[in-house]
């Protein structure tokens, strides 16, 4: 998981570590992939790199972004929005299989010592950096603080919120298993990444072609993501908020946690205002067979509530899956 070659290295062909300081990465990459293929590993196993250049997408099984190092310790969710730019960014680079690992300790000042007791931001933040990463390439986490396991009582893993959110969005991760594997194949032939920046489908849509931020200044993605072309993520991003205005882009979306239809297939575009309390961030889905499947498995699994959906049912929409 090194991320460039050491400062004071030497190298046999005399280079410095500034000449090499791209193209380490890619080197890594195929190194480790090399190893795998000498153990006959390859084929069942992977690994993940924080870094990418050039070349590294043919050799590394997944590209992790962590949060920048320079974000605000007492600001976690700064982390959070690092973490997300860099999966939507990375997906533009041509890093296919782009992912963060989720941060159990989002508030750890620099040099890695943790802060007594877990709380707060810090909780919600954890709690909606695993919202995100379920509707990514990769679900993983690190470090859950309070101890050198990471299991202590004050830390991330001894926290009945977080594990709880932690199971929940293991299962969704799990229900969205055969649509991943299929946009995996997809990236393997036609390159083009898992999470992906609304802009892949939506070329025309000034929301995502024109980006500016509140003050009016360029700003470097969108508010929201999409896994594939059938399900569109906007990430709570800012904590404590329970209510939001998303932009859903052309077409008919329905709101994953109610099953209401929020847009019809003639909008070309609408804002709406939805509720996001922590566990049901703004999701929206296509009306199709495979989401049917996915919205199935999440019942199943008792993650989608059906008193709501069953509120909905009774509005007699027409979709299949509202009627699930």
């Amino acid at each position: 998981l090194d991320r460039g070659a050491p400062l004071d290295g030497s190298y046999w062909d005399g280079g410095t570590n500034l000449g090499l300081h791209n193209s380490y990465a890619t080197e890594w990459a195929r190194v480790n992939r090399e190893a795998l293929r000498e153990s006959g590993r390859d084929g069942d196993g992977f690994f993940v790199t924080p870094g990418a250049y050039a070349g590294t997408v043919g050799h590394a099984g997944a590209t992790a972004c962590p949060p920048d190092r320079a974000a605000d310790p007492r600001r976690p969710d700064e982390a959070l929005r690092c973490a997300y730019e860099g999966v939507i960014n990375s997906g533009m680079s041509g890093l296919t299989h782009a992912h963060s690992a989720v941060c159990l300790a989002p508030s750890s000042p620099p040099g890695g010592t943790h802060p007594p007791g877990f709380g707060g931001r810090a909780r919600e933040a954890v709690c909606r950096w695993l919202e995100m990463a379920a509707f990514t390439a990769l679900f993983r986490v690190h470090d859950g603080g309070a101890g050198a396991d990471g299991c202590g009582p004050d830390g991330a893993f001894g926290d009945d919120l977080v594990l709880r959110q932690l199971a929940r969005w293991a299962h969704v991760y799990v229900a969205l298993a055969d649509y991943r594997l299929g946009l995996i194949d997809e990236a393997s032939r036609r390159g083009i990444p898992v999470v992906r920046h609304p802009y892949l489908h939506f070329p025309e849509d000034g929301n995502f072609s024109r980006l500016k931020d509140e003050k009016g200044a360029h700003k470097s993605s969108a508010d929201a993501f999409m896994l594939g072309e059938l399900i569109y993520i906007v990430p709570v991003l800012k904590m404590g908020v329970k209510k939001m205005s998303v932009y859903l882009p052309r077409g008919a979306w329905i709101h994953l946690w109610t099953g209401e239809q929020v847009t019809d297939q003639e909008s070309l575009g609408k804002t709406v205002k939805v509720q996001c309390a922590v566990g049901e961030p703004p999701v929206f889905i296509r009306d199709c067979e495979t989401m049917y499947q996915f919205v199935s498995s999440l019942r199943r699994k008792g993650v989608i509530d059906k008193i709501k959906r069953k509120e909905h049912r009774e509005r007699k929409f027409p979709l299949k899956i509202i009627k699930s």
